[in-house]
């Protein structure tokens, strides 16, 4: 513009308007380039934060990939619980219901040991009033035989004494017999003495004279017979033979009464003692008696029991449970310390020992008042 001024020649108000054009447009042009210093040192400005923005963006980036990561695994691991989890309350309750029903099994098991009880008292009970019975029959019967051996006794006694009494009859009939024959026999020996004398001198050249017959011997009377001795009746026997005996020797590791129960977890009488033996252990008779039961049952396992009587005046019987063997048949006659089993864990049990019961007339006591 200022070289059209220049070779055109206009005038100086165009010149100077020029020339205001021109230092506007300076002044526009130093503002434009302030303007863009200024935009430029923003732009600057901008591009530092977003470098900055950058950089907290991958590290956000990297802590978001790391939070990824491990929400990833803690999603896996409660996965993982949540499985276990599932799979522990799945096992509880199948060992719940296992439980129950080894619990109801145990009450139905527990059951079938309370009919046994009974069942065994009640044996007991009829052993004893058949025993009482036959004892009673027996001691008539003994008493009986003996009147009876006394009567055959006494009336052997009046024959061997009627015997007698005949034999010093026939004795006595026997001498005056004797006598008259001896008599009669002199009074013949001093006729022919006479006659002999009188024909003596024929006689003697004939027959010598016969002596007359010496007196008869008769037998001796033969003694009657004695009198058969009047049998005693025999001794009863004592039954029992006195307290009980230790069926093993080892500690007692649970007593009689209540207790909590190890099984079936409740409260309830223990109605015997255990002795604390291991298995395989001999248990022996604690006193003599007859094997009323020998069998297996669901709780008390193997199981024996004998009769012992009457110990003390009282009707006992003793038990002995969990056996591994049985030694002894029903019937069969113990003796104090035989023994009749060996020790186990059969039945309704936690473990090797020897479940030992007394029973008296039918009904369970505590051992150790017999034991003591």
């Amino acid at each position: 513009m200022l070289a059209e001024v220049v070779v055109g020649g206009p005038d100086e108000s165009a010149v100077l308007t020029a020339r205001q054009a021109l230092g506007s447009a300076s002044r526009s042009q130093d503002r434009e380039l302030a303007r863009l210093s200024a935009l430029r040192a923003e732009q600057a400005r901008q591009q530092a934060r977003l470098t900055a923005l950058g950089q907290q963006l991958a590290t956000d980036r990297a802590e978001a990939a790391r939070a990824v990561g491990q929400v990833a695994m803690l999603r896996e691991q409660a996965a993982q619980r949540s499985a276990r989890t599932r799979t522990l309350l799945a096992a509880q309750r199948t060992a719940t219901d296992t439980a129950r029903r080894t619990r109801d099994a145990d009450l139905r098991e527990q059951d079938v040991i309370d009919l046994e009880q009974a069942r065994t008292a009640q044996q007991l009970r009829s052993l004893s009033r058949r025993e009482d019975t036959a004892l009673a029959r027996a001691r008539a019967a003994r008493a009986a035989a003996v009147a009876h051996a006394r009567a055959v006794a006494a009336a052997r006694a009046r024959a061997a004494e009627q015997a007698r009494a005949q034999a010093a009859e026939q004795a006595r009939a026997q001498a005056a017999e004797q006598a008259r024959a001896e008599q009669a026999d002199r009074t013949r020996s001093a006729a022919s003495g006479r006659r002999a004398a009188r024909r003596r001198p024929a006689l003697a050249r004939t027959v010598a004279p016969r002596p007359g017959p010496g007196p008869r011997l008769d037998p001796a009377p033969r003694p009657g017979p004695e009198p058969a001795a009047v049998p005693e009746p025999a001794p009863t026997p004592a039954v029992g033979g006195g307290r009980l005996s230790r069926p093993a020797t080892a500690p007692i590791t649970s007593p009689f009464g209540m207790r909590f129960h190890p099984i079936l977890r409740r409260w309830r009488l223990h109605n015997g003692i255990d002795f604390g033996v291991g298995c395989g252990t001999p248990v022996s008779a604690a006193a003599e008696g007859r094997v009323v039961s020998s069998a297996f049952s669901t709780g008390y396992g193997n199981r024996v029991v004998v009769d012992h009587g009457g110990i003390d005046g009282i009707p006992l019987a003793t038990t002995y449970n969990h056996l591994t063997r049985r030694l002894v048949q029903v019937g069969s006659v113990v003796r104090r310390g035989q023994v009749v089993g060996i020790s186990g864990t059969t039945g309704l049990s936690t473990g090797c020992h020897l479940h030992f019961e007394v029973l008296d007339n039918g009904s369970v006591v505590d051992p150790m008042g017999w034991l003591s």
